[in-house]
């Protein structure tokens, strides 16, 4: 019994008091609630005009070689006139000017539905018109370009004055002083738009190499995929804020699809997760962005060289009807092994 209590006393002195564990539990709970709230600083505070370069490289054979290393500036849902004010505005133009384009598309949404329309378009017209894409420009139209006849007075009138095509069910032709073409087709949006396939691609040949632009992702289902080669799309906001459960932003015609790469009908739908913020300025695991496309062409692979083998080949009469052999010559040849007998034997071109 001495022996268990011994022991026992021994086992106590080990274990540390209690008032250690509970500080040791007070410190990881101190440190944890620390840096959730430095993740929400930095998600409401920097986060939101902190805007990601992602980079991607559109490689096929359908490219044209004179658009090999063609850069396409592609970014969505700009939201202006509530958190994307002018000074935010600036901050994306400065960082859409560190990189090299040769053309823009936009992806709609000029303006957010939570705010009230801006009477003053001058800076957002500035904004596009000085973005340098010497291969052209060009747009689609989001559901909030759409909110209103005043609304789209005011798109079309800002993609006029800054040089912007607006493509409306519609298609064009992306050159590079040549000839040859990759083709740009825009679908109007599918909440309160018309998209209208049979219009946006009676003009497209299916040789070519199809970029399909559309605000709306789910749109990407009804479409063949005959039609195009890469699908662009926006509208979501890539849910805007994460918080391990559920997403911030959740809209209609972005169930299917929501963020993120898909590959559907035989062509990828690449879903941007914009550039502005709607409801509450906020942007966590899910980073307003601007999308580079750098267009490759691949060399088509040569047919396969089909070279008869000896069962296919032709043979010859001689081959076919070989002379009766003498005894005497068949005394005077060698003996042959198994292999040269096979190959003696062989039909001859």
């Amino acid at each position: 019994m001495s022996i268990d209590r011994e022991k026992e006393n021994q086992r106590k002195n080990r274990s540390l008091p209690a008032s250690v564990y509970i500080y040791i539990v007070s410190a990881l709970l101190a440190v944890i609630l620390c840096i959730a709230g430095l993740l929400y600083f930095d998600s409401v505070k920097f986060a939101p005009s902190r805007f990601n370069i992602r980079r991607e490289q559109l490689s096929s054979d359908k490219i044209p070689s004179q658009l090999d290393n063609v850069r396409i500036l592609y970014f969505s849902d700009l939201k202006y006139g509530s958190y994307m004010d002018d000074e935010r505005l600036q901050k994306l133009s400065e960082r859409i000017g560190l990189v090299n384009t040769d053309a823009l598309v936009f992806g709609g949404d000029l303006f957010d539905d939570t705010a009230a329309l801006p009477e003053n378009l001058e800076q957002l017209t500035a904004f596009f018109k000085n973005i340098d894409a010497p291969l052209g420009k060009f747009a689609v139209l989001g559901d909030t370009d759409r909110l209103s006849e005043k609304h789209l007075a005011a798109a079309t009138e800002v993609f006029r004055n800054a040089g912007v095509e607006i493509l409306v069910n519609k298609s064009a032709f992306l050159h590079n002083h040549g000839s040859e073409s990759v083709t740009l087709v825009g679908l109007d949006n599918g909440l309160n738009g018309l998209p209208d396939q049979a219009v946006a691609y009676e003009s497209v040949s299916p040789s070519a190499y199809t970029i399909t632009v559309c605000h709306t992702p789910d749109t990407a289902d009804s479409v063949r995929g005959e039609l195009t080669d890469w699908f662009l799309a926006g509208h979501s906001l890539g849910g805007q804020a994460y918080n391990l459960v559920s997403y911030e932003y959740t809209p209609a015609m972005a169930v299917q699809y929501f963020r993120g790469k898909h590959e559907l009908n035989s062509f990828t739908l690449d879903i941007t997760s914009g550039t502005g913020t709607t409801g509450r300025d906020i942007r966590f695991l899910s980073g307003a962005e601007i999308v580079l496309y750098t267009l490759h062409h691949e060399e088509a692979s040569a047919a396969p060289v089909i070279t008869p083998t000896p069962d296919d080949a032709s043979v010859t009469p001689e081959a076919e009807t070989p002379e009766a052999e003498t005894p005497e010559e068949n005394s005077s040849q060698e003996t042959q092994t198994p292999e040269e007998t096979k190959e003696d034997s062989a039909p001859q071109n």
